[in-house]
């Protein structure tokens, strides 16, 4: 299966599956996204994203020598809206147990839930299914003895608008569109396959120009903020301050990033000639103290940005750690200023240590490939019927029901 993320920098692609709760990388790409394509998480030129997919489509099925014509995406977190529902469907059999049908009816009513005309179901979780006796199963209890069955899940909401781009985006690549799942709920069921990392926390994806800032707790997204600031922004403020090209400064943070070591070089490592004719000399120093105050200023950012997020919350949530992810994870330097300017949240990196896919870059694509393969088996959906939801707050732990899985169905 294929799983493509698209930035406002680049669109990243993985090809692969999952074996034994092993993510699988057959291939991994990441091809620069033309300018102005994707404008702080929203597709606004669906033509110049389709593009840079096609590119990426065709050096992927070259090189595995197969073609690929469906591919699902990850979605930003954009006006994203997180509600539990509750649904009860009586058994339609002539015996009282549970059938695949009665699975697939209740399912049928979470999806059709009204949402308002203006936003779409992007993901249905499901959390527990109960039946007679107030039995809980984590997975669909097929074949058990009940003459009903309640469905408690979550689902997650995105706007029209938002959605469509994407759609769009594939569409006009002429490739099918087989599921989309928001990205921070990708990121964490990648993050969830780790025993080393914790099962609450804040989900921080320092993406290009577009960093989002998500609540986790008991492995599962709870809601999400975003801030129109990323690594590019740190690009430009080099490049600004240096009077160097974005090129340059690019390479200059790759190569450098914050260096404070002893060992760092203590050359020029850039020059330039101003308006006047004069030489000017730039070492590993200059783009020290240009980067620090860069960073520093943005990880102010993401700390108000989390502190918004869990302000509707227990002051228990106030610790919570802090997982770093994303390709602006990568800068040198990055680690210490993030424990100052986040404190008192502890701060822990992320990336999948799975082959070929273990830039943080990626998390967002692996934990797509990771959902589609749980939740392998969809229904069609069928027509909404009116019904209310409730904001989620919190979340039940529930029995699991091992053997049958081809229900624990995510759309």
């Amino acid at each position: 299966m294929t799983a493509i993320e698209l930035t406002s920098s680049a669109v990243k692609l993985i090809v692969g599956y999952e074996l034994d709760g092993r993510a699988v990388v057959l291939d991994s790409l990441t091809m620069p996204m033309n300018d102005g394509a994707v404008l702080n998480g929203e597709v606004v030129d669906p033509g110049a994203a389709s593009a840079a997919i096609l590119k990426l489509l065709k050096q992927a099925s070259n090189d595995l020598n197969f073609p690929i014509t469906e591919v699902s995406l990850a979605v930003p977190p954009i006006g994203l809206e997180v509600y539990v529902v509750d649904k009860n469907q009586t058994c339609v059999g002539t015996t009282p147990k549970i059938s695949k049908t009665d699975i697939q009816n209740v399912i049928g009513q979470v999806r059709n839930e009204n949402v308002g005309e203006q936003n779409e179901i992007i993901g249905l979780v499901p959390e527990c299914f109960v039946i007679d006796q107030g039995r809980a199963f984590s997975n669909p209890p097929i074949n058990e003895d009940s003459k009903n069955i309640t469905l408690h899940a979550k689902i997650h909401v995105l706007p029209k608008k938002v959605i469509d781009g994407y759609r769009k985006a594939a569409e006009f690549a002429h490739v099918r569109v087989r599921k989309m799942v928001v990205a921070p709920y990708a990121a964490a069921e990648v993050v969830k396959g780790y025993k080393e990392m914790p099962s609450d926390y804040v989900l921080f994806d320092f993406g290009a120009r577009f960093s989002t800032i998500s609540l986790i707790g008991d492995y599962q997204l709870y809601g999400s903020t975003y801030l129109h600031k990323g690594s590019d922004h740190l690009t430009e403020t080099l490049a600004s301050g240096l009077k160097i090209s974005f090129n340059e400064a690019t390479k200059l943070k790759e190569i450098y990033g914050i260096d404070h070591t002893s060992s760092s070089y203590k050359g020029v490592i850039a020059s330039l000639v101003d308006e006047t004719g004069k030489t000017l000399n730039y070492t590993v120093d200059h783009v020290n103290a240009i980067l620090e105050k860069a960073v520093s200023e943005y990880a102010e950012d993401v700390h108000r940005c989390i502190n918004d997020l869990l302000s509707g919350y227990d002051e228990s949530f106030r610790n919570l750690p802090v997982v770093v992810t994303g390709g602006g994870a990568r800068l040198n330097g990055l680690t210490p200023i993030l424990e100052q300017y986040l404190a008192p949240h502890p701060v822990i990196f992320f990336s999948s240590k799975a082959m070929g896919a273990r830039n943080s870059a990626y998390t967002n694509v692996l934990g797509v490939i990771k959902i589609v393969n749980k939740y392998r088996n969809a229904f069609d959906e069928e027509k909404r019927m009116v019904t209310p939801v409730e904001r989620v707050q919190t979340s039940t732990p529930k029995e699991k029901k091992k053997g049958y899985d081809a229900f624990e169905d995510e759309l």
